[in-house]
C-alpha cells in the first residue's frame, strides 16, 4: 500500500537466504493477488514492482551484506526473523538504510533478552525513534478455540514455557531459573476463615531494594499467594498504611520480617503490628528454596504482579564462560520471595535441627 502511494526501494532481508523461496516475496505476491493490485504491481519469479517505480529487493544479509551496503536509495527495509540476525549484519545494514524519511520494519519472535535485535529495539537503551510493538493472540480477531485450549493447556502446564510461546517475552528461563515449572499465575478467591502467612522484606531508602509485604496460605499441597506490597523509596512512617491497604486485615495475623531490621521491626509493632524477626541461620536460604520445591504448585494471583515477575527471573547463579550453573542464587529478583520465605519461615525446619533448636529458633 506504501509502494502505491508513492515509488519506494523496499529491501525485504532476513540473516540466511540461499534462495528466493526463503524470502518473503510468495507472501507478498499472494497479497498482492488477494487485494486485487496485480494492474499495478508486476510480479516475476524473482523480483516484485510497481508500475510507478516502486520495486522490492530480496537478499539475505550474511552472504549478500556487501552487495546490500552498495544498494541506494533503500527507502524502507523490511527484516523478517530478526531474532537469527547477527551483530554485524546490524552494524552494515542499518547505516545502509539512510534515505530522508526512511524506514526499518523489524519483525521477530522474541528469544533472548541478549539477542542484538531485543537490545537494539526493545532493550533499555533502545535506537532512537524506536517503536516497540507486541502482537500476540489477543490481537488475532480470528483466534480459534482449538488454539485457545492449547494455550490454556500450556499456561497450567508450564508458564515459563507459556509466557515464551503465547505472550511474545523473551525467553530466559531456563534450567538455571530456581522456580521453573512450580508455579502459575491464575486469579483465585480466599476461602473465609483462611489464615494468612505473611513475611516483611525490607528496603534500603532511595535507590535500594523494594520493602515487600507478601501474604500467602497452603492448601491441598499448593501455596496461594494472594496479596502482595512492593514499593520503592518507601517512608517508616508510611509502611502502617502501605499494609493495610496492600494486604486486607493484615493486623489480625502475625507478620515475619527481616532479622536485620529490628528497628523497622519495632517501629511496626509500636504501630500496632503483630510482627517477629524471621529465623535466620547459614543456609536458610537454600533451606527455605528447599521448602518451596516441596509444594505441587505455587499459585500467585495476577493482582501480584512483582512476584510473578520475579518467579520468573529468580535463578541460580550462571558462569559467563562455561554457562555452567552453580547452586548459588543470584542477587536480585528475590524481594518478594523473600518475603515469602519468611512467612513460612515458622515450616522451614532447618536441615538436620532438632525439633527443640527449631521450636528456639522460631519463638
Amino acid at each position: 500500500m506504501e509502494g502505491m502511494k508513492q515509488p519506494h526501494r523496499i529491501l525485504c532481508t532476513r540473516e540466511y537466504q540461499t534462495s528466493i523461496e526463503d524470502s518473503v516475496h510468495k507472501l507478498l505476491a499472494d497479497k498482492i493477488q488477494a487485494y486485487g493490485l496485480g494492474h499495478i504491481y508486476t510480479v516475476t519469479q524473482r523480483s516484485i514492482k510497481g508500475t510507478n517505480g516502486t520495486e522490492f529487493i530480496f537478499a539475505g544479509l550474511r552472504h549478500s551484506i556487501q552487495s546490500i551496503k552498495s544498494k541506494a536509495g533503500i527507502t524502507k527495509c523490511w527484516v523478517e526473523e530478526a531474532q537469527c540476525v547477527a551483530r554485524e549484519s546490524w552494524k552494515i545494514l542499518l547505516p545502509t538504510v539512510r534515505e530522508a524519511g526512511c524506514e526499518v520494519i523489524v519483525t521477530f519472535n522474541p528469544e533472548d533478552e541478549k539477542d542484538e535485535v531485543w537490545q537494539l529495539f526493545c532493550g533499555s537503551n533502545p535506537l532512537p525513534d524506536s517503536i516497540c510493538i507486541e502482537m500476540n493472540w489477543r490481537d488475532n480477531p480470528w483466534f480459534p478455540e482449538e488454539m485457545n485450549k492449547l494455550r490454556l493447556r500450556d499456561k497450567a502446564l508450564d508458564y515459563d514455557e507459556y509466557l515464551w510461546i503465547w505472550e511474545g517475552q523473551c525467553r530466559r528461563i531456563s534450567d538455571a531459573c530456581i522456580l521453573k515449572g512450580k508455579y502459575m499465575i491464575e486469579a483465585f478467591e480466599v476461602p473465609e476463615r483462611t489464615i494468612l502467612r505473611l513475611g516483611a522484606d525490607f528496603g534500603h531508602g532511595i535507590d535500594g531494594d523494594p520493602c515487600t509485604l507478601v501474604g500467602c496460605y497452603e492448601k491441598d499441597d499448593r501455596l496461594y499467594i494472594p496479596y502482595e506490597l512492593y514499593i520503592h523509596e518507601a517512608e517508616l512512617d508510611d509502611l502502617p498504611k502501605l499494609y493495610d491497604a496492600a494486604v486486607p486485615g493484615c493486623r489480625k495475623y502475625k507478620i515475619y520480617g527481616d532479622a536485620s531490621r529490628p528497628e523497622t521491626i519495632n517501629h511496626l509493632r509500636r504501630k500496632g503490628f503483630n510482627i517477629a524477626a524471621a529465623a535466620k541461620w547459614q543456609g536458610s536460604v537454600d533451606d527455605g528454596i528447599a521448602f518451596l520445591k516441596k509444594f505441587q504448585k505455587i499459585v500467585i494471583h495476577p493482582r501480584c504482579k512483582h512476584t510473578a515477575e520475579e518467579a520468573r527471573l529468580w535463578s541460580w547463579k550462571v558462569d559467563r564462560k562455561t554457562e555452567e550453573i552453580y547452586p548459588i542464587p543470584a542477587p536480585g529478583n528475590e524481594h518478594c520471595w523473600d518475603g515469602v520465605r519468611y512467612a513460612l519461615s515458622p515450616l522451614i525446619r532447618k536441615k538436620g535441627t532438632s525439633i527443640e533448636t527449631w521450636i528456639a529458633l522460631n519463638q
